[in-house]
């Protein structure tokens, strides 16, 4: 293995790593809120764009979850009153989700009960780190999500 193909493992492992520890945090922190990390992730996702509306399908696919799991979600979220769930005019079977204010404000307390530990997980960081930080997890990202379907496994 080359020193790059080295480090490049050594990334991949670690953000796992980092995965499953976030993932635990977060799962603790909600639990309060009786929300589990996949309803906190769909909300807080129609929560970045809450003047939108979106499908059912179309969620599924930019979550990346199959459609009955977001189907599950979606009627936990609105049984909460956190969304609301508007039929198609056209084709009764569509639906079409939105955030509301409730479901808003509800995001917005949650964040406010993590912040301090967001607060606590970065504090020793200067604000340099955190923007260099920032800028390669959204270069990440960017390349994760421009090709979600061209995974090459030979």
């Amino acid at each position: 293995m080359s020193q790059r193909s080295a480090l490049e493992y050594r990334a991949t492992i670690l953000l796992g790593i980092i995965q499953q520890l976030q993932t635990t945090r977060q799962t603790e922190m909600l639990k309060p809120f009786d929300m589990t990390r996949s309803q906190f992730s769909v909300l807080t996702h129609l929560a970045l764009h809450p003047e939108r509306r979106c499908t059912i399908s179309g969620l599924a696919e930019v979550m990346e979850i199959n459609q009955p799991g977001i189907t599950k979600i979606v009627k936990k979220l609105a049984d909460k009153a956190l969304i609301d769930v508007i039929e198609d005019k056209q084709d009764k079977r569509k639906k079409h989700l939105e955030i509301n204010r409730q479901g808003l404000s509800f995001v917005s307390q949650c964040q406010s009960t993590i912040q301090p530990d967001n607060a606590e997980c970065y504090k020793s960081w200067n604000d340099n780190e955190l923007h260099a930080f920032l800028e390669s997890l959204d270069k990440l990202k960017t390349w994760l999500d421009s090709h979600r379907n061209d995974i090459q496994t030979d």
